[in-house]
C-alpha cells in the first residue's frame, strides 16, 4: 500500500510541479555545477519518501520494526527503480550529456543510501531482496556513465530531458482521466510522450505520417504502434512493412467540389474570366522570399497578361498593402475559402507542406513548388520531389528563387506542359484518405 502511495505522490509531483521542478533544478545546478537531471531525480526520489518516513517514524515509536522496515523499503524500491531506469538509459543511449564531479558524488550517495535501505529491508521483505539483484546492473550503468568523455556545461539540453520525463507522467494522467479507446499520433515531439504511454498501457495506437520523409518521433514510435497510415509510397525503410497502410492525407471536404465554384470565384476576386490566373500561397503567415520574388516581377506578370491572387501572409500583409501593387494583382493576408481560389486558378505557386501537397494533388492544377528550407529534416523538399520525379510539378528551390520568373513563363506559354503536369499530379491523389484512415481506426477499436 505504501509503495503505491509513494508512486502516486511522485506522479502528482511531476505532473503539477513539473515546471517549478525544472526551474529549481536548473538554478541549483548552475550554482553547484551539478546537472539538473540528477537534482531532479534526487528531488523526485526523496519526495516520494516523505509519506514513508512519517509512517516509519511512527512505527519505530510504537516498536513495530517490521512495519518501519517494510515502509522504508516500499518507498525506496520506487526510488531505486527511478534512478536505475535513468542509469540504464544513460548507459545505453547516452541521453544525459552532462557529467561532473558533483554528479558522481550525488549519484553514489543516493545509490549507497538506497542500497543500505534495501539490504536491511530484505531481511523482512522478500520483494526488496529481488531488487538487490538489480544493483550490480545499476552500478555497471553508473560506471559506464561516469566514464564517458562528455562536455560538462550543457544545462539547457538536460532541461529538455527533464521536461520529457515530466511530459510522460502528465501523459499518464491524461490517459487515466480520458480513458481513450485509441490514441492517434501525427508526429512531432508533442505526440511522443502520449503515444509512448498509450503503448505501455496496451491501448491501440495509430500513426498518421503526412510527409514523404518521416520525423524521428514517428520512426521511433512505429516499432510499437499497431498501424502506420502513410501518404507516400516506399516508406518501408522507415516503418515496419506489415504495419504500413497507404491512405494519403486527409484534406478539407470542400476541395473535392471546387470546380463548381468558377463563376463565384471570378466574381469574388473581381477577375477577368478571359485572362489566365496564377494563385500564390506561401502559407498562412507568408514567405518573405516568395513575396519578394512576386513583388519584383509584377510588371512582367502584367506584361504577359497574367492576373494574380496573392496570399502574402498575415506577417507581411501590412507591408505590401502600403506598396504600389498592380491592378491585376489581388493581395490578401489569408484566403478563408481556398476552394474559390483553386476554382479560378490556371496554375499555382505553393510551399510543399504535407497538407498542401495532398490538397493540390486532388485539385490537379499545374504547380510550382517552392519548399521551405526552414523545416525539420528538409521534409518539404522531399515532399515536392515525390511529385516532381513523376513529372507532376515544377520545382524552384528558395536558394534559386530567381528561376521563378522563367518557370512562370514556361507554364504560361505552354498548354502542353500545363496539361502534362495536371494529369500526372492527379495520379498522386488519394481522394478517400479520410475515409480510409477512419476505417483503420475502427478496425483497431473493434479488435
Amino acid at each position: 500500500m505504501f509503495f503505491y502511495i509513494s508512486i502516486i505522490i511522485g506522479i502528482i509531483l511531476l505532473s503539477f510541479g513539473g515546471d517549478y521542478l525544472v526551474k529549481g533544478s536548473s538554478g541549483l545546478a548552475r550554482k553547484l555545477n551539478i546537472s539538473p537531471m540528477i537534482i531532479g531525480i534526487v528531488i523526485i526520489g526523496f519526495g516520494t519518501s516523505v509519506p514513508e518516513i512519517f509512517v516509519a517514524s511512527n512505527a519505530v515509536i510504537n516498536n513495530s520494526s517490521d512495519i518501519a522496515l517494510g515502509s522504508v523499503v516500499g518507498s525506496n524500491i520506487a526510488n531505486i527503480l527511478l534512478v536505475f531506469s535513468f542509469g540504464l538509459l544513460i548507459a545505453k543511449d547516452n541521453i544525459l550529456k552532462v557529467v561532473s564531479i558533483g554528479d558522481m558524488f550525488v549519484m553514489l550517495a543516493v545509490t549507497l543510501l538506497l542500497s543500505i535501505f534495501l539490504i536491511i529491508g530484505s531481511i523482512k521483505t522478500p520483494l526488496s531482496f529481488l531488487m538487490i539483484l538489480l544493483l550490480p546492473i545499476y552500478f555497471y550503468c553508473s560506471y559506464s556513465f561516469f566514464n564517458k568523455n562528455i562536455e560538462i556545461d550543457e544545462i539547457d539540453a538536460n532541461d529538455n530531458y527533464l521536461k520529457l520525463l515530466i511530459s510522460i507522467f502528465q501523459s499518464l494522467i491524461i490517459i487515466m482521466r480520458f480513458k481513450p479507446n485509441i490514441v492517434i499520433g501525427t508526429g512531432g515531439y508533442a505526440s511522443g510522450p502520449i503515444m509512448y504511454v498509450a503503448n505501455l498501457l496496451n491501448i491501440p495506437t495509430l500513426i498518421q505520417e503526412q510527409n514523404s520523409y518521416p520525423g524521428i518521433t514517428n520512426k521511433l514510435l512505429s516499432k510499437k504502434v499497431n498501424k502506420v497510415c502513410v501518404a507516400y509510397e516506399n516508406l518501408e525503410k522507415y516503418f515496419p512493412k506489415n504495419k504500413i497502410v497507404l491512405t494519403g492525407n486527409p484534406v478539407r471536404s470542400n476541395i473535392n467540389n471546387f470546380s463548381d465554384l468558377f463563376d463565384k470565384g471570378i466574381e469574388s476576386f473581381d477577375l477577368n474570366a478571359d485572362k489566365k490566373t496564377m494563385l500564390v500561397i506561401g502559407g498562412s503567415l507568408g514567405s518573405r522570399e516568395i513575396n519578394k520574388a512576386i513583388y519584383s516581377i509584377q510588371d512582367y506578370l502584367k506584361y504577359i497578361n497574367l492576373q494574380v491572387i496573392w496570399q502574402c501572409g498575415k506577417l507581411y500583409y501590412d507591408e505590401y498593402k502600403q506598396k504600389e501593387i498592380s491592378s491585376d494583382v489581388k493581395l490578401y493576408d489569408f484566403l478563408d475559402d481556398i476552394a474559390l481560389a483553386y476554382s479560378v486558378s490556371d496554375f499555382i505557386i505553393s510551399r510543399a507542406g504535407a497538407s498542401s501537397v495532398s490538397e493540390l494533388s486532388i485539385v490537379g492544377k499545374p504547380v510550382i513548388f517552392i519548399p521551405s528550407p526552414n523545416v525539420a529534416e528538409d521534409h518539404q523538399l522531399k515532399n515536392a520531389m515525390a511529385v516532381v520525379k513523376n513529372e507532376g510539378a515544377l520545382l524552384v528551390e528558395e536558394k534559386n528563387i530567381d528561376d521563378l520568373k522563367k518557370r512562370i513563363s514556361e507554364l504560361n506559354s505552354s498548354s502542353e506542359l500545363r496539361n502534362k503536369l495536371s494529369k500526372n499530379i492527379k495520379k498522386t491523389a488519394y481522394s478517400n484518405a479520410t475515409i480510409d484512415i477512419v476505417n483503420e481506426i475502427k478496425n483497431l477499436m473493434n479488435r
